[in-house]
């Protein structure tokens, strides 16, 4: 009943989005509530890590959640967990851990959240460390990961050779050489 009547007061409702922490007699932290609404997914929960109390060794849900509940819970999580600190040397920002349920993939959770990540890094990166040389460079790194990946990089005037003429005409005002990245698998 204590509990409930701290809900109430609280004006917690449960919607979308919405949290409320719970305290024990303490006055540590026991319990979030957390409304996921009525179609809970990937980015319902991708505020959590960033938002939620940080004196935890991590989160885990006490509800039963199916693989792909579970799958979409921990994506938005890892998702969530998301910094771009290339320009910050010594400064890494930290989230608090989700505890994975059971029956979440582990490797295509990883899989997932390192490929978001690394376009993120890509989109993140300022035009001035980001041209077409240093994206072809990002391109070889990858396709080096995975050995069936094949990369093919025409640059400058290679591209008109190989009938490519837009991407040369837009391309070509810039000091740095215009580049087509074929990646096959």
């Amino acid at each position: 009943k204590p509990v409930q009547a701290y809900v109430t007061a609280a004006g917690y409702t449960g919607a979308a989005g919405a949290s409320l922490v719970l305290h024990d007699s303490a006055g540590h932290v026991s319990r979030i509530l957390i409304g996921v609404g009525d179609a809970a997914g990937l980015y319902t929960y991708a505020d959590l890590p960033a938002t939620l109390p940080k004196n935890t060794a991590g989160y885990y849900s006490d509800q039963k959640l199916t693989a792909a509940e579970a799958q979409q819970a921990a994506l938005g999580w890892a998702l969530g967990s998301y910094h771009f600190g290339r320009y910050k040397s010594g400064q890494k920002k930290t989230f608090v851990p989700l505890v994975l349920p059971e029956n979440v993939d582990k490797k295509k959770l990883e899989a997932a959240a390192k490929a978001v990540f690394l376009v993120r890094d890509l989109v993140n990166t300022p035009a001035n460390d980001m041209g077409p040389e240093e994206l072809a460079a990002a391109a070889k790194k990858l396709t080096g990961q995975f050995g069936k990946a094949d990369i093919n990089i025409i640059t400058g005037e290679a591209l008109l050779k190989k009938n490519y003429p837009a991407i040369y005409a837009v391309g070509k005002g810039s000091p740095r050489a215009p580049r087509l990245i074929d990646i096959r698998w």
